[in-house]
């Protein structure tokens, strides 16, 4: 938990930075990019999971930190950091819908630099499978950290 805490926290100072430099450059953001930290916060659950899961099965599968290594770097370029995700080839438009980074990043350039609202239809069931990844995630660990101490 304190690597996601450390990295919201490298999101919202990158957040700041972004916004301020908008502030000198174009004036005044807008109204809805009060709602960034809010976005960022619909990515914790999500993060949650994907910490507990690797940190659970990186116990027992001790190369999983060579494998997380490259998907890290092909979700960073499937991912609409970037550029926007309609920009992309079609071929590869459905591997960018099932990087988990896509969403929040999309609400996020969409409230801060487009200055539209968020899309809660998007939002809002990206938040819940997110909750539920993290639910099932944390089981996972629970499940599994009882043998932590035979493996180590």
């Amino acid at each position: 938990m304190v690597k996601v805490g450390a990295a919201l926290t490298t999101a919202g100072i990158g957040l700041t930075i972004l916004l301020v430099a908008q502030l000198l450059q174009t004036g005044l953001p807008s109204a809805w990019a009060l709602l960034s930290p809010f976005i960022l916060l619909e990515m914790t659950p999500m993060l949650l999971a994907i910490a507990w899961s690797l940190s659970a099965l990186g116990v027992y599968l001790r190369d999983i930190g060579q494998f997380v290594g490259i998907v890290s770097s092909v979700l960073l370029f499937l991912s609409p950091i970037f550029f926007p995700a309609h920009a992309m080839p079609e071929a590869a438009k459905v591997l960018v819908y099932f990087n988990p980074l896509v969403t929040p990043i999309e609400q996020l350039r969409a409230v801060t630099i487009q200055h539209s609202p968020p899309d809660l239809v998007v939002l809002l069931p990206h938040f819940m499978l997110s909750l539920a990844a993290a639910l099932i995630s944390y089981s996972l660990f629970r499940r599994l950290s009882r043998g932590f101490s035979d493996v180590l």
